[in-house]
C-alpha cells in the first residue's frame, strides 16, 4: 500500500512505560506476530523487522523459530533483525546471530542483520533517561519526583537492592559494566577532571565501591551528570568487525531513526562508513552499493538505489578529501528547552533528491521533492 512497506516491531523488556507496563508488542504471542507476517503474503514485495527479546544473547532456540516462521509466513519476504553488536558480558553473541542468519541464507529464509558503522554507545543522565528500565529498582526509582528521586537514590538498603539486580544482567538489551560507563560532560567545573574516565578507574581512585560512587556523583550535581556507555577501550571493533561488514547479508546500519533522541543518535553510520571504512575494509564501490542499492533491493523499493536511466535521480554528491563526522553533542533546540543528540558532518557538496537539489553545501535550498516511496 502507498506509505507503507511492511511490518516492523521488537519485543524488548526494556520497553516499557514509566509505570511498568510494558509496550503493546511485548504482550503478542509467536502465534500473532507470525499472523501478522503473513499479511506481506498477499503483495510481491516488502519486509519485515523485528527485534526479538533474547537478541543481546544471540537469541534462543524460540526466538530463532518465531524468526523463521514468520518469514514462511509472509511468502519468503526478507526479514531484518537487530545491529550486531559485541556485548561485554556476551562478547560472542553476535557471532551467534550471524551463524544463524547464515544458516537461515542456506535454507532459503532471508534473515538480515545489520552491521554499525558509527560509534557504538548510549548517552546518558539520571535526570531523564530510559536505559535502567530493565532493572526494577532503578525504573521505581528514576520516575518520582526530583527531590524524592534525590531522597531515594542516598538511602543504602535501596542501593544494595540496586547492586543485587545489576548483578544479575540476562536477558537485559543494556549492560552496566563500570568500566565501559564513561563521564561525558559535568555541570560542576570542579569535576572536569573526572571527564574521559570510567566509573570503574574513578571509584578505584576515590576508595568507593562503583555503584556508590557512580550514585553520589550524580547527587552531587543534580542527576545532570552525563555520561556514555561506550566500548571498552582494549577492543579493536574495526578488526573484530571487518568479516561482518564484508559479509554481504549483513544490511548497514543503524540510525535509530530518532527514536531515543536523549540516548542516541546513529546518522553518522553513512558518513562513518565512506569515510573510515573505505578502502581498507571495503572499496568504495563496495560501501556505496551497501547505502544504496542493497537496502532499496532488500525492501523492494523500484527505481531507487541505483543511477541508470528511468530511475529517480537520487544523488548524493561529496568531497572525500573533506567528509568527516564532527563530535556527538548535547542540542537544547526542541520546544520546552528538550535536548536530543545530534552529531554533524562535513563535506557532503549537495543532496539531489528526484532530480531537484534539495541540499546545497549544507543549505537547504527550499525544494520539497520527496513523495511517497511505493514498492514494486
Amino acid at each position: 500500500r502507498d506509505g507503507a512497506i511492511g511490518f516492523s516491531t521488537s519485543q524488548l523488556d526494556i520497553h516499557v512505560a514509566h509505570d511498568g507496563r510494558e509496550v503493546p508488542s511485548n504482550y503478542a504471542t509467536a502465534t500473532e506476530l507470525v499472523a501478522l507476517a503473513g499479511a506481506l503474503r498477499e503483495f510481491d514485495h516488502g519486509a519485515l523487522e523485528f527485534i526479538p527479546r533474547s537478541c543481546a544473547e544471540g537469541m534462543n532456540a524460540a526466538d530463532r523459530t518465531l524468526l523463521c516462521d514468520m518469514v514462511r509466513a509472509a511468502g519468503g519476504k526478507p526479514l531484518e533483525i537487530q545491529t550486531l553488536t559485541p556485548m561485554p558480558h556476551q562478547p560472542d553473541a553476535w557471532l551467534r546471530t550471524l551463524d544463524f542468519c547464515r544458516d537461515a541464507q542456506r535454507q532459503g529464509l532471508p534473515i538480515h542483520p545489520m552491521f554499525a558503522t558509527n560509534e557504538l554507545g548510549a548517552h546518558f543522565s539520571l535526570d531523564s533517561t530510559f536505559l535502567f528500565d530493565e532493572i526494577p529498582s532503578f525504573r521505581e526509582t528514576l520516575i518520582l519526583p526530583h527531590a524524592e528521586r534525590l531522597r531515594r537514590l542516598r538511602n543504602p538498603a535501596l542501593r544494595e537492592r540496586m547492586r543485587r539486580e545489576l548483578a544479575d544482567p540476562p536477558g537485559r538489551a543494556f549492560m552496566f559494566v563500570w568500566f565501559v560507563m564513561f563521564v561525558e560532560t559535568v555541570r560542576d567545573p570542579a569535576h572536569q577532571e573526572h571527564v574521559g574516565k570510567h566509573v570503574q578507574e574513578l571509584a578505584d581512585a576515590a576508595g568507593q565501591d562503583p555503584l556508590d560512587w557512580f550514585l553520589d556523583m550524580n547527587l552531587a550535581e543534580n542527576l545532570e551528570t552525563q555520561f556514555v556507555l561506550s566500548m571498552p577501550r582494549e577492543w579493536d571493533y574495526r578488526s573484530m568487525a571487518a568479516d561482518i561488514v564484508r559479509d554481504p547479508i549483513v544490511m548497514a546500519g543503524s540510525s535509530d531513526g530518532g527514536a531515543h533522541l536523549l540516548s542516541f543518535t546513529g546518522a553518522d553510520y553513512t558518513t562513518r562508513l565512506l569515510s573510515e571504512w573505505v578502502p581498507n575494509i571495503l572499496t568504495l564501490e563496495q560501501a556505496v552499493a551497501r547505502l544504496t542499492a542493497a537496502g532499496a533491493r532488500v525492501h523492494g523499493l523500484r527505481d531507487r538505489g541505483t543511477l541508470q536511466p528511468g530511475a529517480w535521480a537520487d544523488v548524493t554528491i561529496y568531497d572525500p578529501r573533506r567528509l568527516r563526522v564532527g563530535k556527538t553533542r548535547l542540542a537544547r533546540d526542541f520546544p520546552g528547552d528538550s535536548a536530543r543528540y545530534v552529531v554533524d558532518a562535513e563535506g557532503y557538496v549537495a543532496t539531489i533528491v528526484n532530480g531537484q537539489v534539495l541540499m546545497d553545501q549544507g543549505r537547504h535550498t527550499g525544494a520539497l521533492p520527496g513523495h511517497v516511496l511505493r514498492g514494486s
